[in-house]
C-alpha cells in the first residue's frame, strides 16, 4: 500500500493523504480551489438604509404627547374623532392614555407614516379597539359610531400615502 509523502497513512491522491491534500501543487488541484475562492469570494450587497421621512418626532411618545398638547389647547379637552364625546380623566403616559391614539392607516400599511400626526386621530380606548378589529356587525352592535366617518378618512390617508411615496420616490 503507498503512503503519503508527508507521513505514514494511506495515499488519497496524488501521493498524499487527506490531511496533506493542501501540499498538491498539481493544475486539476489547484483550478479547483481557485473555483471554489471565486464562489466564496462574491462581495455582499449592503442593504439598503431605509429612506427616513421627518416629521420632527424621534418617537411616538413624543408625537402623542404633542398631539395631546396641541389638542387642549385648542378645545380645551380631548374629543373622540367618530363619536364626538369628550374625554376626560386620562392620566398622561399611562397604559389607557396610549390607546387614545389611532393611526388611520396602520403602521405596517404606511411605515413612513408612524411618526406623521396627520396620520393619527384620538378616539376613546373602547372605539379605537372597535375599528382596529372592524367586522361588519359593529356597525349593528353600536349605532352611534359612525363607521363610515373613519373608514372614508382612511381611504382618503391611503390615497395621500401613494402620492406622498410617489413624490419622494419611494413606490
Amino acid at each position: 500500500m503507498k503512503t503519503c509523502k508527508q507521513c505514514d497513512f494511506p495515499v488519497f491522491s496524488h501521493g498524499y493523504c487527506k490531511a496533506h491534500q493542501f501540499l498538491r501543487k498539481d493544475e486539476k488541484y489547484l483550478n479547483s480551489l481557485n473555483k471554489k475562492k471565486k464562489a466564496y469570494n462574491i462581495p455582499k450587497r449592503k442593504k439598503d438604509k431605509k429612506h427616513r421621512v421627518d416629521f420632527g418626532f424621534k418617537t411616538q411618545v413624543q408625537m402623542f404627547e404633542y398631539i395631546h398638547d396641541s389638542e387642549i389647547e385648542k378645545n380645551g379637552c380631548l374629543t373622540c374623532f367618530v363619536t364626538g364625546q369628550p374625554i376626560l380623566n386620562i392620566e398622561k403616559f399611562s397604559s389607557l392614555w396610549f390607546c387614545l391614539f389611532a393611526h388611520v392607516i396602520r403602521k405596517s400599511d404606511a411605515t413612513y407614516w408612524k411618526l406623521n400626526p396627520d396620520n393619527i386621530r384620538i378616539l376613546l380606548p373602547s372605539i379605537h379597539t372597535l375599528v382596529d378589529n372592524f367586522v361588519e356587525d359593529h356597525r349593528r352592535d353600536y349605532p352611534n359610531v359612525d363607521f363610515d366617518k373613519w373608514f372614508n378618512l382612511q381611504d382618503q390617508m391611503k390615497e395621500d400615502y401613494k402620492e406622498f411615496k410617489t413624490k419622494l420616490l419611494l413606490a
